[in-house]
């Protein structure tokens, strides 16, 4: 199988080289094509200012962290998030699952960060992101947490709720 894919390799590269398969904008490694040369500062991550950076996650829930070039020391989400009964599997939402947390999550040299973790309430939640400028940074947030119910008919009912979203916070101060 691995001679096949080769030998296609091969015969694509032929054609682009002779001129079979015409070279547009994308498609090869021309200097003119505006594709093959990426602004460099549109991959570039950075560090952060102290200070504190507000956003939202989704379109519903609110983010908030507290940061110092190195490590970010305070950090409050939420997440529009669905439940499900587990006795029934009836879903029910949107509703909120907020959490707060005080572990310092460390900043690498190049922006990115990304911690999980559970807060005081028993909200299990899960981070990731980068610093796209000293005033910006993006990235992707989920939370969970069990609730239990109450049902006479099942003594150990429950329901989870669980959501994620992308994020984007700006530097207030």
């Amino acid at each position: 199988m691995t001679g096949r894919r080769n030998s296609l390799a091969l015969a694509v590269a032929t054609a682009f080289t002779i001129g079979i398969i015409p070279v547009g904008p994308g498609l090869a490694s021309d200097s003119d094509s505006p594709a093959a040369d990426p602004d460099p500062r549109a991959t570039a991550s950075a560090k952060p200012n102290s200070g504190r950076y507000k956003g939202k996650v989704g379109t519903f829930a609110r983010i908030v962290m507290k940061t110092t070039p190195k490590k970010i020391k305070r950090l409050d989400a939420g997440v529009q998030a669905t439940c499900q009964r587990s006795s029934d599997g009836h879903i029910r939402g949107p509703v909120l699952v907020a959490m707060r947390s005080t572990k310092k999550i460390p900043v690498k040299r190049n922006g990115k960060f990304a911690a999980k973790g559970t807060d005081k309430n028993d909200v299990s939640w899960k981070i990731s992101g980068k610093f796209v400028s000293r005033k910006k940074a993006k990235g992707s947030f989920q939370a969970s947490k069990f609730n239990f119910v109450f049902n006479p008919f099942f003594p150990a009912d429950g329901e989870l709720c669980s959501g994620s979203g992308k994020w984007t916070v700006k530097l207030k101060r």
